[in-house]
């Protein structure tokens, strides 16, 4: 009885808390997830995976979930798949049957995974979104979202969905330059792209140049930029077919002479994304330079008309709403604005000073406010430099 009773008092001392700590370790067991609640982890997990726009595989899925730590036997895989077929009112997914292995796609009039309510500021963000975006991507580049912002609109909260049920119609958001038409891009080459950037492989394609000719090209991506209504891909080509042979004759010749061979620089360039007739993603790991930056990039993209130099901007004026809307809309973080020394109580002018790139775009607002600027200067603080010309490749 002694030694029952010891056992118990090292029991006591060794765990801190004692009898108390060691139910709670036993609550703490039977709080561990249910193979159900795993089971619906697993259910929303492939439904995410599954896309509108394109058809994917078992084993796509299966690879996938793989990378998130869920590792699924291709039969349990196409068991799950069936129970979410199975529930078509809810979840609309296509099975292509005619291929092995089976590829799965949401409908093209599927509803989606149901969101949360949205709030009403949410739901006003999201439709800034949407339309922003309007402007800019070519036709077909949202159809991946639309699911998600019908859904969005459908489970609004309730109170501001009562008041008025078409108040998000009541949103607009006005396009920052021309309406033109966006340049189509297809489907599978935006793929493509998105995809060879995020996994750093080189992209191979057929692109249009501007001579109008059609050139194989093998592109290492660096970056996307979306530029008004047109996209582009940040990278440079691998040399082929004359290019690539003259290069390493060159290479060669420099070494059996002896002589440094300095590694050439990529010529950095821009391409349209709708130049593109096709694209796809090869097996080869797009190569990075070091040194390459993508905000130093854009800064020397010709956009907007950029000159390549900084300026510092002097306006006077005597229309106190042009004041007004420089103060409140800075031309730059380091804007100045005082009363002009011309100016005088019964003629009161302003001068403001800002420094910023000198470009086409700023020539176009002095324009638009030519009628409210009584003169206006520019001095050149930075010598140009060379601009890299979008559509140029």
């Amino acid at each position: 009885m002694a030694s029952s009773t010891n056992r118990t008092s090292r029991a006591d001392r060794g765990t801190p808390g004692g009898t108390h700590d060691a139910k709670a370790a036993a609550g703490r067991k039977t709080a561990r997830p249910s193979p159900m609640f795993d089971d619906a982890i697993r259910l929303i997990r492939i439904l995410q995976l599954i896309p509108q726009n394109r058809p994917i595989d078992t084993q796509e899925i299966q690879e996938e979930l793989r990378r998130e730590g869920i590792d699924l036997p291709i039969r349990t895989l196409q068991r799950y798949l069936q129970t979410i077929r199975s529930d078509a009112a809810d979840f609309a997914i296509d099975c292509d049957e005619t291929v092995r292995p089976r590829r799965y796609r949401w409908s093209p009039n599927a509803k989606g995974i149901q969101l949360p309510r949205l709030s009403p500021v949410e739901a006003v963000l999201l439709r800034f979104a949407e339309e922003g975006l309007r402007h800019h991507l070519p036709t077909g580049a949202l159809n991946g979202l639309r699911p998600m912002l019908r859904t969005a609109k459908r489970n609004l909260a309730p109170d501001a969905a009562r008041a008025n049920t078409s108040w998000l119609e009541k949103i607009v958001v006005t396009p920052p330059t021309l309406p033109v038409t966006v340049p189509a891009i297809r489907a599978s080459v935006f793929e493509a792209a998105v995809e060879a950037l995020f996994s750093e492989m080189v992209m191979h394609g057929r692109y249009r140049r501007d001579t109008g000719r059609f050139s194989e090209i093998d592109l290492h991506p660096l970056g996307l930029i979306q530029h008004q209504s047109r996209t582009f891909v940040v990278g440079y080509e691998e040399p082929r077919g004359v290019k690539h042979t003259l290069a390493r004759i060159r290479r060669r010749r420099l070494e059996e002479a002896g002589q440094p061979v300095e590694e050439e620089r990529p010529v950095i360039g821009l391409y349209a994304l709708h130049r593109f007739d096709d694209a796809r993603v090869t097996l080869l790991p797009a190569l990075i330079p070091e040194d390459f930056s993508l905000e130093d990039f854009v800064r020397r993209a010709n956009f907007e008309g950029k000159r390549g130099r900084t300026v510092r901007l002097t306006v006077v004026t005597d229309s106190p709403d042009l004041v007004r809307e420089i103060l409140e809309s800075p031309l730059c973080a380091t804007q100045e604005a005082s009363v002009d020394p011309d100016s005088t109580d019964e003629a009161p002018l302003w001068r403001v000073v800002a420094v910023l790139e000198d470009s086409a775009l700023l020539d176009a607002w002095l324009a638009q406010r030519a009628e409210w600027i009584i003169r206006s200067t520019k001095e050149q603080l930075r010598a140009p430099e060379p601009l890299v010309t979008p559509g140029s490749f």
